[in-house]
């Protein structure tokens, strides 16, 4: 039978008590529509979006054809809310966004169990339709059958560590809890997501989806909270991650390089260079000190110790969020870290400005394209051929492998990388283990 992850506090029973079900109602559909809507990802910095994006095709694919009804009755009982907003999918379709309501939405989640056997079938048969159109490389999808978690430690660590969450969440007042900085970082979010990483991890139900603007792959590993990932085993054995640093900041050293827009580097990258560029001025700007200084703090290393000097930020990790809104938010926003960003680096941000001209999430992308490229493409591709059986596990800018072969793996990153960026990265290997000294 089929499990759904919904909050523990929805007692169905009680609630179909209250409020008269339609005529023909099914619980189990209402439940394939509340956990739907309780399928929550972190976003870029670590918080959590409230809404999720629910169309009617895919709810009449899981069979609840009739999915205007349901959400009727759940929205009248109060279970789930829209605020009217829309999500952009593809094919020029819009879906509306839903959430769980405020009264169910902290509460523990827990695996309920479907009982109708045609519904059962029907999810499964989703499922495996959306397992086929993603073309995941045979070389990658062979090292999934090999994952399996310490469960026992993946657990505990999990609850351990969403309990400081919680205490500090507990310190909030209730206007800050209720602020926008504060109302996406209630800790029973990342706990229930932890909860279900690692359950379906251990279970080996994987999802997989590709980014339809970025060709980013999408998995439990990439969306699991960074402190789990020691607990990944591929054969019962540890991991080595090799990760490149600062990887947006270097990627974005290509923009500075003529070849880029004139087409002539064998990069291959499936954008359209007109489309994306139209907006920029012609591309000598490798002559200005402020492009020269910008390159060679990332090939530096020193990246966000450069931003933390020009902005005051005293914390690496608040300096990793401000160089995302530093380099991805809108040209209109006007923040005192962009500011003083933008002063040392003028000609740098007139060139994101200038990317960003038509919308603010294209820079992101095209970003995110020459990582999925390089990664997805160009490295996995060689290792696939050259080292096959290296076990490879995809994070976005970074690899999961066995330690013996990290070396390997990171001399293959560079050496692409390098080949598309045109100058060498700074990459890391860390061994993943949740030993204690």
């Amino acid at each position: 039978m089929s499990t759904l992850f919904i909050p523990n506090s929805i007692n169905l029973h009680k609630i179909e008590e209250e409020f008269t079900p339609f005529n023909k109602y099914k619980r189990d559909k209402a439940l394939i529509v509340i956990a739907a809507v309780n399928t929550m990802y972190p976003l870029s910095n670590g918080e959590f979006s409230e809404y999720t994006s629910v169309s009617s095709d895919d709810m009449r694919a899981k069979g609840v054809k009739d999915f205007p009804l349901y959400r009727k009755y759940l929205m009248k009982a109060g279970v789930i809310y829209t605020n009217g907003s829309y999500s952009y999918q593809k094919d020029d379709r819009y879906t509306r966004m839903y959430k769980i309501t405020e009264k169910y939405r902290y509460s523990d989640c827990e695996y309920v169990k479907l009982t109708s056997k045609s519904l059962t079938k029907k999810l499964k048969a989703y499922e495996k339709v959306s397992m086929s159109q993603i073309k995941l490389q045979p070389f990658l999808w062979s090292t999934f059958k090999s994952i399996t978690i310490d469960y026992e430690a993946a657990h505990k660590y999990a609850k351990e560590s969403n309990a400081i969450k919680v205490i500090e969440w507990n310190k909030l007042t209730n206007e800050q809890k209720a602020h926008e900085d504060y109302k996406h970082k209630h800790p029973m979010y990342s706990l229930n997501h932890d909860i279900r990483t690692i359950e379906e991890i251990n279970d080996k139900r994987f999802r997989f989806s590709l980014g339809k603007n970025s060709g980013r792959l999408n998995t439990q590993v990439t969306n699991m909270s960074k402190g789990l990932r020691k607990f990944l085993r591929i054969n019962g054995m540890t991991l080595a991650e090799v990760d490149i640093k600062s990887s947006q900041p270097y990627l974005s050293i290509l923009l500075f390089n003529e070849d880029w827009y004139l087409g002539n580097r064998d990069n291959k990258l499936g954008t359209n260079r007109k489309a994306t560029f139209s907006n920029c001025t012609r591309h000598n700007d490798m002559i200005n000190s402020d492009v020269r200084d910008y390159i060679e703090t990332i090939l530096d290393g020193e990246f966000y110790e450069r931003l933390m000097k020009i902005t005051g930020i005293k914390d690496r990790g608040e300096a990793k969020l401000a160089a995302l809104t530093i380099m991805f938010s809108d040209n209109e926003q006007s923040w005192k870290h962009k500011r003083l960003f933008k002063k040392t680096f003028p000609t740098v941000v007139k060139r994101f400005e200038e990317i960003k001209t038509s919308h603010h999430r294209d820079f992101a992308i095209l970003l995110q394209s020459m990582e999925s490229f390089v990664m997805l493409t160009r490295v996995t591709n060689r290792i696939a051929n050259e080292y096959p059986y290296i076990k490879l596990i995809s994070i976005h800018d970074s690899f999961l492998c066995q330690p013996e072969y990290a070396k390997i793996v990171q001399m293959i990153m560079e050496e692409e990388l390098t080949n598309f960026v045109g100058v060498e990265p700074i990459t890391t290997i860390n061994l993943l283990t949740n030993k204690t000294k």
